[in-house]
């Protein structure tokens, strides 16, 4: 048994004894466990505090999606003895129990043995269908927005101008931290301009959220990030965290970059969403930077990384942030992808 207090939370909000509560790994800003009782098996997200008014935004979407009759699954919120989904516990930690999704757990290091093509082209029409089943949600509120997010990160940033740094994670930021800074501009331009789109995106697709069943995506995980932006970010995110090489230094756009897998999981999307290819790639390429800089704006938030983890993780960020500025670069992705 793993952390009575949940236990406890989990039994006198829910009503029924818990059994078992195991925690699963390679969780960031929440905690997730296993959770097994007579019978049923459950999923308990333990959320901080800075995440809590984000939640009935993300009950609101939830509960359309699961009325759009998706060919995958997705989450499905439990409701408390009183109605509630939420349960603020005594540290003012948010407790959210959901359905069980049955499926494997992918990993970023691709170990569970599948046709990987094959699960790329999937989960390229069930993130299209994602898309197209999101662009009919109606949305309550306009405060969660991906304006509103980069316009955080430059805050951060800033701030970080007037830091005398201690730990190897925090001297490698700031060497770049104007690099950083210019990329935020960048982006916050982009998404002040009148023509981009305001949709709802998942903004954390990537192989961690995703539910294999053989070389099919059978469901996707983790909505407490969705917003309002453009949704080509979530095709950029998925090629930056999935079809890149994260065991090495990004320096070359060969080496980094697994170009066929994500041509196969493009013409997944594609044929769901009925996009013009180039102008689909021009986009992706664009915002490619940007789930990078998201990185660097949370590396301090989690208390699960040591301070190595986060040196680690500045520094392929930062690699792959300049990688991405040179001309040659995305000249390259630009012919690759384009094929």
């Amino acid at each position: 048994m793993y952390d009575p207090r949940l236990v406890r939370v989990i039994e006198d909000s829910y009503g029924f004894p818990v059994n078992n509560l195991t925690p699963i790994p390679w969780g960031y800003t929440n905690q997730n466990y296993h959770v097994v009782t007579e019978g049923k098996r459950y999923i308990a997200r333990v959320s901080p505090q800075v995440k809590v008014c984000h939640l009935p935004y993300e009950s609101h979407v939830l509960s359309q999606l699961l009325q759009s009759g998706l060919s995958f699954r997705v989450p499905q919120k439990v409701k408390a003895r009183y109605g509630d989904f939420v349960i603020i516990d005594e540290d003012g930690r948010a407790v959210t129990l959901f359905d069980f999704i049955p499926g494997n757990l992918m990993l970023s290091s691709w170990r569970y043995p599948f046709d990987r093509d094959g699960f790329s082209r999937d989960s390229g029409a069930k993130v299209g269908e994602l898309h197209s089943a999101l662009a009919q949600v109606n949305t309550p509120t306009s405060e969660f927005t991906h304006e509103q997010l980069v316009q955080r990160y430059l805050s951060l940033f800033e701030s970080y101008r007037g830091l005398k740094p201690r730990e190897r994670w925090e001297y490698l930021l700031l060497d770049k931290i104007e690099m950083a800074i210019e990329e935020t501009l960048k982006y916050l331009a982009y998404f002040r301009s009148p023509g981009t789109q305001k949709r709802i995106v998942h903004t954390d697709l990537r192989l961690e959220n995703f539910i294999g069943e053989g070389e099919r995506l059978a469901g996707i995980l983790d909505f407490d990030d969705i917003l309002l932006g453009d949704q080509v970010y979530d095709p950029s995110k998925v090629l930056k965290e999935t079809y890149c090489d994260r065991d090495r230094i990004p320096e070359d756009t060969r080496d980094t970059f697994d170009v066929s897998g994500f041509r196969v999981f493009t013409k997944g999307y594609l044929a769901q969403r009925g996009l013009e290819h180039e102008q689909f790639i021009d986009g992706v390429i664009e915002l490619l930077s940007l789930p990078a800089l998201h990185v660097l704006f949370g590396i301090n938030r989690d208390p699960d990384f040591d301070n190595n983890t986060r040196a680690g993780l500045v520094d392929w960020n930062l690699h792959f942030i300049e990688l991405l500025r040179r001309r040659k670069n995305i000249e390259w992705l630009h012919s690759q992808l384009y094929g």
